[in-house]
């Protein structure tokens, strides 16, 4: 029968650790795929504005573009600054010379009294939706937690646990309790310690996920 030992866990856990390196390193610059843009996060910017570094590609014309997007609601191209807002109710985008571009699904852009224009119109300025998909990119990156995850993470951990190092009582509370004088066999008790092991492992991964967001 296998009963597993302190130094299989420690293994385990190992293993779960130079795994979560492993992913985590993979995503540090990630690409993201749009419609027709090719999204790649670069290094991030700390001083002395926060903010980070974008090339976007477009897929149908080839052009690459390299971007600098900060927290401060600036993007920055070359010599070029566009003003951005981002947030729930507002999401709109300036143009160095006045016109903006306050439809995020195609683009459009509007001069100061609010007609649209055409794609000539914005001259050297870069594309709308390149602007657009280097903002969304950085804004999706962001650390945001998944209280969900994180909550259905902590109870199968628990219960892994409690399984994992109290297996006998656990069959009493699972199927003992219908039976007078019956113990557990020592099989029993080492498939309930190794499936504890495993929802525990399974428990922090679903944790640590809805922590990286």
């Amino acid at each position: 029968m296998f009963q597993p030992s302190r130094r299989f866990y420690a293994i385990l856990f190992v293993l779960l650790l130079q795994t979560g390196f492993v992913c985590t390193m993979a995503g540090a610059f990630p690409a993201l795929a749009y419609e027709r843009h090719i999204v790649r996060l670069g290094p991030k910017i700390e001083s002395p504005v926060k903010g980070r570094q974008v090339t976007v590609t477009d897929t149908e014309t080839s052009g690459v573009y390299d971007l600098t997007v900060m927290d401060n609601g600036e993007i920055l191209h070359g010599e070029d600054i566009y003003r951005y807002t981002y947030t729930d109710e507002d999401q709109s985008i300036a143009y160095p010379d006045g016109n903006r571009c306050n439809n995020f699904g195609y683009g459009y852009l509007v001069d100061h009294n609010g007609r649209m224009l055409t794609d000539d119109a914005r001259g050297s300025y870069l594309p709308a939706l390149v602007l657009i998909r280097a903002l969304e990119a950085v804004e999706d990156a962001k650390w945001k937690p998944h209280g969900g995850l994180i909550f259905s993470g902590i109870v199968l951990l628990g219960l892994g646990l409690f399984t994992c190092l109290k297996p006998r009582l656990a069959y009493h509370l699972d199927e003992g309790w219908q039976y007078q004088n019956l113990e557990p066999s020592e099989l029993n008790l080492g498939f309930r310690t190794l499936g504890g092991g495993i929802a525990a492992l399974g428990g922090l991964i679903i944790a640590i996920i809805g922590l990286m967001g």
